[in-house]
Protein backbone atom coordinates (compact mmCIF):
# COMPACT_ATOMS: atom_id res chain seq x y z
CA UNK A 1 0.00 0.00 0.00
CA UNK A 2 1.34 3.41 -0.97
CA UNK A 3 1.29 6.34 1.47
CA UNK A 4 0.60 9.57 -0.44
CA UNK A 5 3.20 12.27 0.09
CA UNK A 6 2.11 15.60 1.50
CA UNK A 7 1.95 17.88 -1.51
CA UNK A 8 -0.24 20.47 -3.18
CA UNK A 9 0.01 18.45 -6.39
CA UNK A 10 -1.94 15.20 -6.80
CA UNK A 11 0.33 12.13 -6.94
CA UNK A 12 1.22 10.76 -10.35
CA UNK A 13 0.84 7.01 -10.80
CA UNK A 14 3.34 5.87 -13.40
CA UNK A 15 2.34 2.95 -15.60
CA UNK A 16 4.31 0.78 -18.02
CA UNK A 17 2.48 -1.26 -20.63
CA UNK A 18 3.91 -4.16 -22.65
CA UNK A 19 1.95 -5.43 -25.65
CA UNK A 20 3.21 -6.48 -29.07
CA UNK A 21 0.23 -4.92 -30.88
CA UNK A 22 1.13 -1.24 -31.28
CA UNK A 23 -2.39 -0.02 -32.09
CA UNK A 24 -3.82 -1.78 -29.02
CA UNK A 25 -1.01 -0.52 -26.80
CA UNK A 26 -1.29 3.08 -27.98
CA UNK A 27 -5.10 3.10 -27.88
CA UNK A 28 -5.37 1.69 -24.36
CA UNK A 29 -2.61 3.97 -23.07
CA UNK A 30 -4.46 6.98 -24.46
CA UNK A 31 -7.77 5.88 -22.95
CA UNK A 32 -6.23 5.37 -19.51
CA UNK A 33 -4.50 8.77 -19.55
CA UNK A 34 -7.65 10.60 -20.67
CA UNK A 35 -9.87 8.81 -18.15
CA UNK A 36 -7.44 9.61 -15.33
CA UNK A 37 -7.98 13.33 -15.93
CA UNK A 38 -11.34 12.89 -14.20
CA UNK A 39 -9.77 11.49 -11.03
CA UNK A 40 -9.99 13.90 -8.07
CA UNK A 41 -6.92 12.85 -6.07
CA UNK A 42 -4.32 11.47 -8.46
CA UNK A 43 -3.38 11.20 -12.11
CA UNK A 44 -2.22 8.23 -14.17
CA UNK A 45 0.46 8.52 -16.83
CA UNK A 46 1.47 5.67 -19.15
CA UNK A 47 5.04 6.78 -19.71
CA UNK A 48 6.53 3.46 -20.84
CA UNK A 49 5.14 1.54 -23.81
CA UNK A 50 6.99 -1.64 -24.78
CA UNK A 51 6.60 -4.09 -27.64
CA UNK A 52 7.75 -7.16 -25.68
CA UNK A 53 9.23 -8.29 -22.39
CA UNK A 54 12.84 -7.45 -23.23
CA UNK A 55 11.85 -3.97 -24.40
CA UNK A 56 9.88 -3.45 -21.17
CA UNK A 57 12.73 -4.54 -18.92
CA UNK A 58 15.22 -2.37 -20.83
CA UNK A 59 13.02 0.73 -20.62
CA UNK A 60 12.33 0.24 -16.91
CA UNK A 61 16.03 -0.30 -16.19
CA UNK A 62 16.95 3.01 -17.80
CA UNK A 63 13.94 5.00 -16.53
CA UNK A 64 14.60 7.80 -14.04
CA UNK A 65 11.20 7.17 -12.44
CA UNK A 66 10.30 3.50 -12.19
CA UNK A 67 6.68 2.58 -12.92
CA UNK A 68 4.33 1.96 -10.03
CA UNK A 69 2.20 -0.48 -12.01
CA UNK A 70 2.93 -2.58 -15.10
CA UNK A 71 0.29 -3.86 -17.50
CA UNK A 72 1.68 -7.05 -18.94
CA UNK A 73 0.32 -8.97 -21.91
CA UNK A 74 0.84 -12.72 -21.64
CA UNK A 75 1.31 -13.69 -25.28
CA UNK A 76 4.21 -11.77 -26.82
CA UNK A 77 7.03 -12.79 -29.17
CA UNK A 78 10.48 -13.11 -27.65
CA UNK A 79 10.26 -12.88 -23.87
CA UNK A 80 6.62 -13.69 -23.10
CA UNK A 81 4.53 -12.50 -20.17
CA UNK A 82 5.42 -15.43 -17.91
CA UNK A 83 9.18 -14.98 -18.26
CA UNK A 84 8.82 -11.20 -18.02
CA UNK A 85 6.77 -11.50 -14.83
CA UNK A 86 9.47 -13.56 -13.13
CA UNK A 87 12.16 -11.06 -14.11
CA UNK A 88 10.09 -8.04 -13.04
CA UNK A 89 9.53 -9.52 -9.59
CA UNK A 90 13.18 -10.53 -9.30
CA UNK A 91 14.47 -7.03 -10.08
CA UNK A 92 11.67 -4.89 -8.61
CA UNK A 93 9.66 -7.04 -6.17
CA UNK A 94 7.57 -4.12 -4.91
CA UNK A 95 6.39 -3.11 -8.38
CA UNK A 96 2.73 -3.86 -9.02
CA UNK A 97 1.93 -5.98 -12.07
CA UNK A 98 -1.43 -6.61 -13.72
CA UNK A 99 -1.72 -9.49 -16.15
CA UNK A 100 -3.65 -7.99 -19.07
CA UNK A 101 -4.73 -10.50 -21.66
CA UNK A 102 -7.32 -11.60 -24.16
CA UNK A 103 -6.98 -15.19 -22.90
CA UNK A 104 -9.57 -16.18 -20.31
CA UNK A 105 -7.67 -19.43 -19.71
CA UNK A 106 -7.41 -20.41 -16.06
CA UNK A 107 -4.05 -22.16 -16.15
CA UNK A 108 -2.47 -19.15 -17.90
CA UNK A 109 -3.81 -16.76 -15.29
CA UNK A 110 -3.01 -19.06 -12.36
CA UNK A 111 0.60 -19.27 -13.56
CA UNK A 112 0.77 -15.46 -13.64
CA UNK A 113 -0.51 -15.40 -10.05
CA UNK A 114 2.10 -17.98 -9.01
CA UNK A 115 4.80 -15.84 -10.61
CA UNK A 116 3.73 -12.78 -8.63
CA UNK A 117 0.97 -10.91 -10.51
CA UNK A 118 -1.01 -8.54 -8.29
CA UNK A 119 -4.17 -9.04 -10.31
CA UNK A 120 -5.48 -9.61 -13.80
CA UNK A 121 -7.75 -7.97 -16.35
CA UNK A 122 -9.20 -9.25 -19.61
CA UNK A 123 -8.94 -7.01 -22.66
CA UNK A 124 -12.72 -6.82 -23.02
CA UNK A 125 -12.89 -4.75 -19.81
CA UNK A 126 -14.00 -1.12 -19.79
CA UNK A 127 -11.68 1.85 -19.34
CA UNK A 128 -13.25 2.49 -15.92
CA UNK A 129 -12.44 -1.08 -14.84
CA UNK A 130 -8.85 -0.74 -16.02
CA UNK A 131 -8.36 2.52 -14.14
CA UNK A 132 -9.94 0.97 -11.04
CA UNK A 133 -7.53 -1.97 -11.30
CA UNK A 134 -4.49 0.31 -11.57
CA UNK A 135 -5.63 2.36 -8.57
CA UNK A 136 -6.29 -0.78 -6.53
CA UNK A 137 -2.85 -2.25 -7.22
CA UNK A 138 -1.21 1.12 -6.49
CA UNK A 139 -3.03 1.69 -3.17
CA UNK A 140 -3.62 -1.86 -1.90
CA UNK A 141 -1.16 -4.06 -3.78
CA UNK A 142 -3.84 -6.26 -5.30
CA UNK A 143 -6.89 -6.15 -7.56
CA UNK A 144 -9.93 -8.42 -7.54
CA UNK A 145 -12.61 -7.85 -10.20
CA UNK A 146 -15.24 -8.80 -7.61
CA UNK A 147 -15.87 -6.09 -5.01
CA UNK A 148 -17.05 -8.52 -2.31
CA UNK A 149 -13.77 -10.43 -2.55
CA UNK A 150 -11.83 -7.16 -2.43
CA UNK A 151 -13.63 -6.14 0.76
CA UNK A 152 -12.88 -9.50 2.41
CA UNK A 153 -9.22 -9.27 1.38
CA UNK A 154 -8.88 -5.76 2.83
CA UNK A 155 -10.58 -6.79 6.08
CA UNK A 156 -8.23 -9.77 6.51
CA UNK A 157 -5.12 -7.75 5.68
CA UNK A 158 -6.17 -5.00 8.12
CA UNK A 159 -6.84 -7.51 10.90
CA UNK A 160 -10.56 -6.67 11.07
CA UNK A 161 -11.60 -10.26 10.45
CA UNK A 162 -9.79 -13.57 10.56
CA UNK A 163 -9.42 -16.12 7.81
CA UNK A 164 -12.45 -18.35 7.33
CA UNK A 165 -12.19 -21.84 8.79
CA UNK A 166 -10.63 -24.10 6.16
CA UNK A 167 -10.60 -27.87 6.61
CA UNK A 168 -7.50 -30.01 6.10
CA UNK A 169 -8.80 -31.36 2.77
CA UNK A 170 -9.72 -27.89 1.58
CA UNK A 171 -6.25 -26.63 2.46
CA UNK A 172 -4.65 -29.48 0.56
CA UNK A 173 -6.79 -28.56 -2.44
CA UNK A 174 -5.89 -24.90 -2.02
CA UNK A 175 -2.18 -25.74 -2.22
CA UNK A 176 -2.69 -27.70 -5.41
CA UNK A 177 -4.89 -25.02 -6.95
CA UNK A 178 -1.83 -22.77 -6.74
CA UNK A 179 0.03 -24.98 -9.20
CA UNK A 180 -0.51 -25.73 -12.87
CA UNK A 181 -2.12 -29.12 -12.20
CA UNK A 182 -5.46 -29.90 -13.84
CA UNK A 183 -8.53 -30.73 -11.75
CA UNK A 184 -8.13 -34.39 -12.72
CA UNK A 185 -4.48 -34.37 -11.65
CA UNK A 186 -5.44 -32.71 -8.36
CA UNK A 187 -8.03 -35.43 -7.69
CA UNK A 188 -5.43 -38.11 -8.39
CA UNK A 189 -2.90 -36.43 -6.10
CA UNK A 190 -5.47 -36.21 -3.27
CA UNK A 191 -6.64 -39.76 -4.01
CA UNK A 192 -10.27 -38.68 -4.13
CA UNK A 193 -12.89 -38.51 -6.85
CA UNK A 194 -13.34 -35.49 -9.09
CA UNK A 195 -16.76 -35.04 -7.47
CA UNK A 196 -15.07 -34.69 -4.06
CA UNK A 197 -12.67 -32.11 -5.50
CA UNK A 198 -15.63 -30.20 -6.89
CA UNK A 199 -17.26 -30.18 -3.44
CA UNK A 200 -14.07 -28.90 -1.76
CA UNK A 201 -13.71 -26.26 -4.47
CA UNK A 202 -17.31 -25.09 -4.05
CA UNK A 203 -16.77 -24.74 -0.28
CA UNK A 204 -13.62 -22.68 -0.84
CA UNK A 205 -15.36 -20.44 -3.37
CA UNK A 206 -18.06 -19.75 -0.78
CA UNK A 207 -15.69 -19.20 2.15
CA UNK A 208 -13.24 -16.97 0.27
CA UNK A 209 -15.96 -15.20 -1.76
CA UNK A 210 -14.44 -15.98 -5.14
CA UNK A 211 -15.87 -17.77 -8.15
CA UNK A 212 -12.92 -18.81 -10.33
CA UNK A 213 -9.79 -20.87 -9.83
CA UNK A 214 -7.67 -17.87 -10.78
CA UNK A 215 -9.20 -15.69 -8.06
CA UNK A 216 -8.93 -18.57 -5.59
CA UNK A 217 -5.20 -18.95 -6.29
CA UNK A 218 -4.64 -15.20 -6.14
CA UNK A 219 -6.44 -14.88 -2.80
CA UNK A 220 -4.46 -17.77 -1.32
CA UNK A 221 -1.12 -16.39 -2.50
CA UNK A 222 -1.77 -12.72 -1.70
CA UNK A 223 -3.03 -13.37 1.83
CA UNK A 224 -0.25 -15.84 2.59
CA UNK A 225 -2.60 -18.78 3.06
CA UNK A 226 -0.32 -20.50 0.58
CA UNK A 227 3.26 -19.17 0.41
CA UNK A 228 4.70 -18.22 -2.95
CA UNK A 229 7.43 -20.81 -3.40
CA UNK A 230 9.49 -20.45 -6.56
CA UNK A 231 12.60 -22.57 -6.99
CA UNK A 232 15.93 -21.26 -8.28
CA UNK A 233 15.00 -22.13 -11.86
CA UNK A 234 11.97 -19.86 -11.66
CA UNK A 235 9.45 -22.70 -11.70
CA UNK A 236 6.67 -23.10 -9.13
CA UNK A 237 7.21 -26.03 -6.79
CA UNK A 238 4.34 -28.52 -7.02
CA UNK A 239 3.13 -29.82 -3.68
Amino acid sequence: MRIPLTSTEPPTIRVAYADDHAIVREGISSLITRRSLLLPNETIVVDIQASDGDDLLSQIESATHKPDVCLLDISMPGRNGFDTMLELKRRWPEMGVLAFTVFDIEHYLVRMMIYGANGYMLKNCSTDEMVAAILSVYHYGVYYPDSETMHLYEAIKNGKVGLPAITYKEMELLKLVCTEMTWEEIANRLEVSEEAVEAYRTNLYRKLKVNTRTALAMFALQTGIVPIDINRHGNPIHY
